[in-house]
């Protein structure tokens, strides 16, 4: 397995579907247990170390939309903005963008987004994330594949 690929998994396990990054990174970590992944609530600056250290860093979180259980792949790029502009909670652009100013480099992004249905509080995913929680490991495994295939 490729050490260069960095997977973050978040969102809040208490609020429906917003958890379906966290629970998604904990599958992979059974599935693929030589693979860097942080299973985490945030993202925070604290991660930008581990990020800047990273080739190709995967997120995955859940996002509003109108097809729940839909999977999305967007590149990510690094945020410009003032060194001020930083907080406790980020997105990943702000995130690659703090790796970069603080450590002077930034991996390449991606963002697996699933389209959630309910974010009200519940420790349970909706039934359409749930059945579309094993496609996305399953995109996540193949992008993995097909960057360590290139970096070979």
């Amino acid at each position: 397995m490729n050490n260069d690929i960095l997977v973050i998994g978040y969102g809040n396990t208490l609020r429906g579907d917003d958890g379906v990054g966290y629970y998604a990174a904990m599958a992979l970590t059974e599935r693929l247990p030589d693979l860097t992944v942080l299973a985490c609530h945030q993202l925070n600056i604290e991660l930008a170390e581990a990020v800047s250290r990273a080739e190709q860093v995967l997120f995955i979180d859940a996002r509003e939309g109108s097809q729940p259980g839909r999977i999305t792949v967007e590149t990510v790029q690094p945020l410009t903005m003032p060194r001020r502009a930083f907080s406790h909670h980020l997105t990943p652009s702000a995130l690659l963008e703090c790796a970069r100013q603080i450590y002077g480099r930034h991996p390449q992004g991606l963002t697996f987004s699933v389209e959630g249905q309910a974010f009200g509080f519940s420790e349970q995913l909706s039934l359409e994330v749930q059945a579309a929680l094993p496609f996305l490991i399953d995109r996540i495994v193949q992008q993995i594949g097909c960057a360590v295939h290139v970096q070979a």
